[in-house]
């Protein structure tokens, strides 16, 4: 009786002993399930600028993995994606451009992405974007560029209707545009438009996260509202308000902040000024008696060095924020703190 009675026992803690290992096992699946499901809300989000890059990082924060496909230093007005590149964008979650005709390649991708689940945004949406009064389009003159580009209601638009499947883009920079300026982020007030417009898309896409996005907006609203501020204040204090450039980038500059750019070459910087308008840029610059000339981090022109040469101007540097230098991200640099080296820059080139 009592050995009987010693295996029942047995036999019931076995099964208890069972009952709470499965429970374990259970439980560890569960953990294991909920961080699976965790890595996989992580969005990836393909950009084209180095300011779509820094933005959606700051306001998309842990929740978002960013690629920008144009590489450092180079060029979207005259970039052509690889084949893995294309890969990389047909595999995203979203695919984020400026739009405006700045990215020479942008319309080849969008009709590729067309059976894609891949949801695009135009950053620039809801802008009121400038005008292209671009006029270079004279008889080139004889100098060759040495070109280093490798270069108020919110929508979040999905698709634009496209037919072709070609990738092969060579058309040429000054069609590019579209008859506008596409370069409206160096604004700060249209900065923060397109903050929103990423701010909306992420909240589309992860709902679920919207209050942190909310929250990462919201920062980088305030930032962008402060460099705003002393961008007036630089303005307010400088002794002229014209400057040479060697890229008609800056003409937000010039209705926001009422400067005055004097640019060698066009909205794209692979469209050369003729003979004749280098010579009235060096009338110009000589009547003005103008100190300084501004170039670009990722351009390097021989004719804008020839210019500052014959007027005697120092050459200062201005970022046009198309794209980062391997430097700018050695230093950590995002989109106010290389804006407020720009309004160092204007400073310095602004005043004797």
């Amino acid at each position: 009786m009592k050995m009987k009675l010693t295996v029942l026992l047995l036999l019931f803690f076995i099964v208890i002993l069972g009952a709470c290992n499965a429970s374990n096992n259970e439980e560890e699946l569960i953990d294991g399930e909920t961080e699976n499901t965790i890595t996989e809300e992580v969005l990836t989000v393909v950009t084209t600028t180095f300011v779509l890059e820094d933005f959606t990082r700051k306001i998309g924060g842990e929740h978002v993995d960013v690629i920008n496909v144009v590489p450092l230093g180079a060029d979207a007005h005259s970039f052509e994606p690889t084949a893995r590149q294309m890969i990389e964008i047909m595999e995203a979650d979203a695919f984020v451009y400026n739009g405006a005709g700045f990215e020479g390649f942008v319309d080849a991708v969008l009709k590729s992405m067309e059976k894609e689940d891949v949801v695009a945004l135009q950053a620039s949406n809801n802008i009121p974007l400038r005008e292209d009064d671009d006029e270079h389009d004279d008889e080139h003159v004889d100098v060759h560029e040495e070109d280093e580009h490798s270069d108020e209601t919110l929508d979040v638009h999905e698709e634009d209707e496209h037919n072709d499947e070609t990738l092969d883009v060579h058309e040429e920079d000054e069609h590019l545009h579209a008859g506008v300026d596409p370069h409206a982020w160096l604004d700060p007030v249209y900065a923060l438009q397109y903050a929103k417009n990423i701010y909306d898309l992420l909240v589309q896409l992860q709902p679920e996260f919207e209050e942190q996005f909310t929250e990462n907006y919201t920062n980088l609203k305030i930032e962008l509202e402060n460099l705003h501020v002393e961008f007036e204040e630089m303005v307010s204090t400088a002794e002229r308000n014209q400057f040479i450039v060697s890229h008609a980038g800056y003409g937000y500059w010039e209705q926001r902040y009422g400067l005055e750019q004097i640019a060698i070459s066009g909205l794209s910087p692979t469209n050369e000024p003729s003979q004749r308008q280098v010579e009235e840029i060096l009338e110009l610059g000589q009547s003005l008696n103008l100190t300084h000339l501004f170039v670009e981090q990722n351009f390097t022109s021989k004719i804008a060095e020839m210019i500052a040469d014959e007027i005697g101007a120092d050459i200062l540097y201005l970022h046009n924020l198309e794209a980062a230098t391997q430097e700018d991200i050695d230093n950590g640099e995002n989109y106010i703190s290389i804006m407020r080296g720009n309004i160092e820059a204007l400073k310095q080139g602004l005043n004797k």
